[in-house]
């Protein structure tokens, strides 16, 4: 995995192309999501990490995202990322997240999720 290829996840990420992020996860791919019951939900799986990523990227999807530094590591890697977004009634949040990532070649097999919530 390079730097510039989890860059790339991170603009289909934003653009919410659902089928190419799914090009870059591992067949035995885990999605741990920054939200969900308890500290996060999991997804195990192709089809249930298919799934996460239609439910996360439909909750975040009023915010303006911003990329932020990826480190690359052998086969772990972490990616900043941010959006602002307007909560009920305007008053604008911004969320503030990494990813902590671990590869195997070129395929993620695992993407774990942490945010904060200032606003």
């Amino acid at each position: 995995m390079t730097a510039a290829r989890l860059r790339a996840f991170g603009e289909a990420w934003s653009r919410g192309d659902v089928e190419e992020l799914m090009t870059y996860m591992s067949d035995d791919c885990v999605y741990s999501a920054s939200v969900g019951p308890e500290s996060g939900r999991t997804y195990p799986g192709r089809e249930q990490v298919r799934h996460g990523f239609v439910v996360m990227l439909a909750r975040d999807s009023a915010g303006e995202p911003q990329d932020g530094p990826v480190v690359v590591r052998g086969q772990w890697s972490s990616a900043e990322w941010s959006y602002v977004c307007a909560q009920p009634g305007g008053t604008p949040v911004e969320v503030r997240s990494c990813d902590l990532f671990h590869f195997r070649r070129d395929k993620i097999v695992e993407k774990d999720a942490f945010r904060r919530v200032f606003g």
